[in-house]
């Protein structure tokens, strides 16, 4: 008997995952998109149930207002801004040394997902936009590896299992992306703690079935609704004509043109802006702020407090990979201005 079953024995015993379930569950490598409210919980758990490898991606750092939900943080993270990724993975390994665990604080693009998927046995997400889901999908079913899709506002919560090549793909469900200006985020209305920790672990459960047993998967949509105790199960059958899964087109994947200027995170309630095509500009970004007054809390952050015109409070945050962020505004121009006043320049 393997020397970790102690730590496993209560899962070896349940008949679906055995000693068999566990070997395959501690071979696995499970790629996590996103480290927030769904993602803290997913790294949680799939860390205690010892999956072999766990990589993380995130793009954000550490708010007061994300501890509410996100369970891998304390108040300490978020005094010193930590990246999310960065913030996790130390507590990660101290619950369970056996996992390997990275965490890589960056934005996932058309440029660099196929790299990351492929090296995975299993895609969680944990992410908070379509723009981000429709993208794993495409990259997903272009490299056939299954991934668990999960999503929360206030009350509720919806997962579904996608398995390329046997059951629908997020398009078979959503065949257009959403308009993220026209649907509602948690910085809108809401969510519920428990929303968050019910719909990770069912995302959770799923991601165990499908790596113990990945024929028996029921790929029906699970909705939820925490409030009410409500469950439905809605069957969800494979698009024969589905533009991803059936005509293996993957738009996502393959955006024309140059990258955007900028990412409106419409949860997040903020504005990304792309690294500079000079790495140089980075330290006289840095430089930059710290000249204006900003803080410099950690090797991956750099940061600034402002007020437009109007007086309204922002945040500016500069990583190490060269991204830059203002806070608490969803208008581009806006953002843009804010953050090459304290640049001093409009070039830098």
């Amino acid at each position: 008997m393997p020397e970790t079953t102690p730590r496993y024995a209560r899962q070896i015993r349940c008949a679906p995952i055995g000693e068999a379930g566990q070997a395959r569950i501690r071979a696995a490598t499970v790629l996590q998109v996103g480290c927030g409210a769904l993602g803290t919980v997913q790294a949680e758990l799939l860390v205690r149930a010892g999956v072999g490898r766990l990589i993380i991606i995130d793009r954000d750092v550490v708010e007061l207002s994300n501890l509410q939900r996100q369970i891998c943080f304390d108040e300490e993270d978020a005094r010193l801004r930590r990246p999310k990724a960065e913030a996790a993975a130390a507590r990660l390994r101290r619950v369970n040394a056996e996992v390997e665990i990275e965490a890589h604080v960056t934005h996932l693009t058309p440029e660099n997902i196929r790299s990351c998927v492929r090296r995975a046995d299993l895609v969680m997400d944990a992410t908070d936009n379509f723009e981000t889901r429709f993208l794993i999908n495409d990259a997903c079913v272009e490299a056939g590896i299954p991934w668990i899709y999960g999503g929360v506002l206030g009350m509720e919560g919806t997962v579904m299992p996608v398995r390329p090549g046997v059951g629908p793909c997020l398009r078979c469900l959503l065949p257009t992306r959403p308009e993220a200006s026209a649907l509602p985020t948690i910085a809108d209305v809401g969510v519920l703690s428990t929303t968050v920790t019910i719909t990770a672990s069912t995302q959770v459960t799923l991601a165990l079935w499908a790596l113990t047993d990945p024929g028996g998967v029921d790929c029906a949509v699970r909705a939820l609704d925490v409030w009410t105790g409500a469950l439905r199960r809605i069957p969800l059958k494979r698009n024969l004509a589905c533009p991803c899964c059936a005509r293996r087109e993957f738009p996502s994947l393959e955006a024309a043109g140059p990258p955007p200027d900028h990412t409106v995170m419409w949860a997040r309630n903020a504005v990304m802006f792309p690294p500079p095509a000079d790495p140089a500009l980075l330290a006289a970004r840095a430089a930059a702020l710290l000249a204006a007054g900003g803080v410099h809390p950690n090797d991956d952050v750099w940061e600034l407090a402002v007020t437009d015109d109007a007086g309204a409070p922002h945040t500016l945050t500069l990583f190490a990979d060269g991204r830059a962020l203002v806070s608490d505004t969803r208008d581009p121009a806006l953002a843009l201005a804010l953050w090459r006043a304290a640049m001093n320049s409009p070039d830098c």
